[in-house]
């Protein structure tokens, strides 16, 4: 997968995008990542978990687990666990996180909260994808594509700021 990102550009992506090509991309040029753990993800030597504290929805571990690729890049990154309150609507019970960021750029807590926003922008989508029965046949049409895209992400802002 080729990657259009540039210097200091952060990552946050659901577990699909969870592979050592797109990771080691984003590293390449110099970029962070906040990335949900692929379950075939490969990471070794993994130091024990410790505990963070809680942020809203669970309580955070974490980690350092080495990666590499055939490039050599990345090599240790942090991997968070957040064991979640309710679980997810697959059935998680806790999920885990993958950053290269610092811990002075953002802790365990933070990248926590970064992704559970992700998380609720992306579930706004799923209700949207729900109310239409998956398609809208005008959608078909860019601008009112573009407009129903506007819509949803004014819904995210009012409730981020009323919520």
């Amino acid at each position: 997968m080729q990657i259009s990102s540039q210097e200091d550009d952060v990552w946050i992506a659901d577990r699909n995008f969870c592979t050592l090509n797109f990771l080691s991309g984003i590293v390449a040029r110099k970029g962070y990542f906040i990335i949900r753990e692929h379950q075939c993800f490969p990471w070794y030597d993994a130091s024990e978990f410790r505990h963070i504290g809680s942020v809203e929805g669970g309580t955070v571990f974490e980690q350092t687990v080495k990666v590499s690729d055939d490039e050599g890049y990345l090599s240790n990154i942090r991997r968070i666990k957040v064991i979640l309150d309710e679980t997810t609507r697959d059935g998680d019970s806790e999920i885990f996180i993958l950053t290269n960021l610092s811990t002075e750029v953002a802790n365990a807590l933070v990248v926590a909260q970064i992704y559970r926003k992700r998380w609720k922008i992306e579930t706004l989508f799923q209700i949207l994808t729900e109310i239409f029965n998956c398609e809208i046949k005008t959608l078909g049409y860019p601008k009112a594509a573009l407009f129903a895209f506007c819509v949803a992400c004014l819904c995210k802002i009012f409730n981020l700021i009323f919520d």
